[in-house]
């Protein structure tokens, strides 16, 4: 498990030398990623050059597959990024980093709003290339994240998936996040109990998952876009090996969370060119309902502690999501 990079002043002055030396340019200015999760993320820009992408972490084992990664996607015409700089020995820095060149733009979700529906459906049909794609690659020997080609993972497809959501369906206390007990109100707790219910009824369905390869990251983040266009697609430490409806339902979810109605027809194009059969519909909706639940499930003081658009938008989904599912 990684252990988080602070992203303090420190950690800020240590990557603007880091960039510094590694360019021979002085650096202008470093900003915070809104994105990244385990790995502290820098957007670094430098008087007279290009600006970089500096991904932090304090465990280098989270990039061990990260390299390779990329020169597998690029070999596939994935637009990634190139890797300029990389350390995963901690000597120099504390921290393991990788320095990668940056495409122009920004996550999809800052832009997806702002997209017209032919923008929309162009970039649908190439992600859904992407993930096609990728999907040739040989199965896996397990399921779950890793990267690609490792040996490892766990033995079915519904354990990896238990276990990627594991911190919503260990307990009904579900909303127990950094040592806050922010409490469980009794329509999310009647969601995790009916979502893990649902879970143990599909199980035969889903043991029938063969272990495909597949991006399961590339939603309304590391999707970069620029005036409506895709530019590049970033952060690949690992893939997914499994069910790649759970990709299309993590971007379902992302969505309806971020964006909203107004990018609900990006999702529609993306379902219409995968075309999944029935037996990948009912998996679409389970896996919506449980990354809805995962989405609902985190600290933010007016999604848990007050009713709002956003909550009641996504839990009307998930219901909804989770009746198509059984």
């Amino acid at each position: 498990m990684s252990r988080a990079v602070e992203a303090t002043p420190e950690t800020e002055s240590l990557v603007r030398t880091l960039v510094a030396d590694a360019t021979g340019r002085p650096v202008r200015t470093v900003d915070r990623m809104a994105y990244g999760h385990g790995s502290v993320t820098y957007r670094v820009d430098s008087d007279g050059g290009p600006a970089v992408i500096v991904r932090t972490n304090a465990d280098p084992d989270v990039y061990a597959g990260t390299l390779a990664n990329l020169d597998a996607l690029r070999s596939l015409g994935l637009p990634v990024p190139s890797v300029l700089q990389a350390d995963l020995t901690c000597s120099r820095y504390p921290f393991a980093y990788v320095v990668t060149d940056t495409f122009p733009g920004r996550d999809l979700g800052f832009g997806l709003a702002d997209m017209t529906p032919a923008q929309m459906s162009r970039l649908a049909e190439q992600i859904v290339g992407f993930e096609r794609q990728v999907s040739v690659l040989p199965r896996g020997f397990g399921y779950g994240f890793m990267p690609i080609g490792a040996a490892d993972g766990h033995g079915r497809w519904i354990d990896a998936v238990r276990a990627d959501r594991r911190l919503i369906l260990g307990s009904v206390d579900a909303r127990v996040r950094g040592g806050v007990d922010r409490g469980v109100d009794g329509e999310f707790a009647d969601l995790i109990a009916d979502l893990r219910w649902a879970l143990d009824r599909s199980a035969t369905r889903l043991d029938a998952i063969e272990p495909v390869c597949f991006l399961d990251d590339l939603t309304t983040k590391n999707v970069i876009v620029h005036d409506g266009v895709l530019r590049g697609v970033v952060d690949f430490d690992v893939v997914c090996y499994g069910d790649p409806m759970y990709w299309l339902a993590l971007t379902q979810v992302a969505v309806q969370f971020d964006v909203g109605t107004v990018g609900q027809f990006y999702v529609d194009e993306l379902t219409r060119l995968w075309a999944p059969s029935a037996f990948e519909l009912a998996n679409l909706a389970l896996y919506s309902a449980l990354h809805a639940a995962e989405f609902l499930s985190w600290p933010d003081d007016d999604l848990i502690d007050a009713p709002n658009a956003r909550r009641d938008r996504v839990m009307t989904a998930a219901r909804s999501w989770l009746a198509a599912a059984v």
